[in-house]
């Protein structure tokens, strides 16, 4: 694949799909981009940031600005659909409708309801088309450090903890990061402790939730997630806990805390890095281009990772009166 000039395409270029094309620029073979975003501000605003990215000499050979998706090209090798979740089932078929994709990247909440899910997972089945999910988490060299030294570890305790974090559309971050460090995604969640009503998202259209969910692995791990609402001064907290290790992990504040059992418990200190969106999504289209996989977590996963957590978000809408379809309105 290194020896040909790839093609890339970016559904949905706010935010996030913006700082996907700027990781681009730093990709190690060549490629040419297209970006379809139907907002010309948002078009604008992606081709900015795009120029202002550093390094200025790239193997990006072209990039295409468009407003629609059939000005799509006929074969796309990867495919980075970063549009909001509600449309992002109906932006999949008319992709793959549209053009010829080998590969395909979602962005998390990857769909608002399981059907959704259902139907993506067998239709990309149906195609042969790889697909994962973003949670970057996996991609990070600290989880990657961590997950080594919990190799030998029977089970360990996940605890999440911060004030107005956004447990909706960010609970799937970390019950994803928990999978990933015990290597299991048979898990179960119990919503009885979260908050029995909804809170307005500060995106349109979209709730929020706030809590304690709590859950555990199959073979015993334990997680919990507490998102407390209208409290000041709590930043989100990782707290991870075993029989040999245990890590204190900010990511706001870059620090991390670590102890261990053979140095009785004593306490080390370090900066920890935390890589932006920018710095990752080229290394993972390198992977998928090179190896045709990539460190992000397949769609089949991530679809038992999200499952238990819709269903108890769903639980909570159901106590409110407003559960539509069995849809979960985050994303």
């Amino acid at each position: 694949m290194n020896n040909q000039c790839a093609h890339i395409s970016i559904i949905g270029c706010g935010q996030l799909g913006s700082r996907h094309l700027q990781g681009l620029k730093n990709i190690n073979q060549k490629i040419n981009v297209t970006v379809v975003e139907p907002d010309p501000l948002a078009r604008q605003t992606a081709e900015n940031r795009f120029l202002e990215m550093l390094p200025e000499k790239t193997l990006v050979q072209s990039v295409k600005y468009a407003g629609d998706i059939d000005q799509l090209p006929k074969h796309i090798d990867v495919a980075i659909i970063a549009t909001n979740a509600d449309i992002r089932k109906r932006i999949v078929e008319q992709v793959i409708a549209n053009t010829d994709v080998g590969n395909i990247i979602l962005e998390k909440v990857a769909f608002q309801s399981i059907s959704d899910f259902n139907s993506v997972v067998e239709l990309l089945n149906k195609r042969n088309i790889k697909a994962w999910v973003n949670c970057t988490r996996r991609m990070y060299p600290i989880y990657k450090e961590i997950k080594k030294k919990l190799k030998s570890q029977e089970r360990i305790s996940f605890h999440v903890d911060g004030k107005n974090w956004n447990m909706g559309c960010n609970s799937i971050h970390y019950i994803d990061l928990f999978a990933y460090l015990t290597g299991t995604t048979s898990i179960s969640l119990d919503e009885s402790g979260m908050d029995q009503q909804i809170y307005k998202s500060k995106r349109d259209g979209f709730v929020e939730f706030g809590g304690y969910l709590t859950g555990r692995s199959a073979r015993g791990d334990s997680i919990s997630l507490v998102d407390y609402k209208a409290k000041e001064g709590v930043a989100i907290c990782l707290h991870i806990v075993c029989d040999k290790y245990e890590f204190l992990i900010r990511e706001p504040d870059k620090l991390i805390l670590e102890f261990n059992k053979e140095t009785g418990w004593q306490m080390e200190k370090s900066a920890l890095t935390v890589p932006f969106q920018s710095e990752l999504t080229y290394l993972a289209v390198q992977q998928i281009l090179y190896e045709g996989d990539c460190d992000l977590t397949p769609l089949k996963a991530s679809y038992a990772l999200h499952r238990p957590m819709l269903e108890a978000f769903n639980r909570v809408i159901e106590l409110t009166g407003k559960q539509i379809n069995g849809i979960c309105p985050i994303t």
